[in-house]
């Protein structure tokens, strides 16, 4: 009897670690799919205003940190709050803040870069467009 007993501990014990490792993985997963939503919410805010000069709902930069403060560790953060202030610099019309905001939403991002067009004079840039 006392063997048993051991198995079914044993047994009972791998059943707990895999129970265990699944719901950390769990956790991981939708830590990843929060942080991305808020990546995305931004690579979207960039984009309006490397392209439109202007972001369609201003303020919207708000909800995107006030989310960010509790996924990010600091060092993010800082550098989230140096992009909110090149945003309201942006919405009262500073001329370099787009090109400002590009460059340390480059700096922030690993991957691909944005995509540059050069006609004349005239410089364009797009993040690229990733399908839904």
């Amino acid at each position: 009897m006392g063997t048993t007993a051991v198995a079914v501990a044993l047994f009972a014990a791998m059943i707990a670690f895999g129970q265990w490792w699944t719901a950390r993985q769990k956790l991981v997963l939708d830590l990843f799919e929060k942080r991305f939503a808020i990546f995305m919410d931004l690579r979207r805010l960039v984009s309006e205003a490397i392209q439109l000069g202007k972001v369609s709902q201003p303020g919207s930069i708000n909800e995107v940190i006030a989310r960010s403060q509790f996924l990010f560790g600091s060092d993010v953060n800082e550098h989230l709050r140096e992009l909110h202030r090149l945003f309201n610099e942006l919405e009262v019309g500073r001329p370099s803040a787009p090109q400002e905001i590009l460059e340390k939403f480059e700096k922030m991002t690993p991957g691909p870069r944005i995509a540059r067009l050069q006609i004349g004079s005239h410089q364009f840039s797009a993040l690229p467009v990733l399908p839904n």
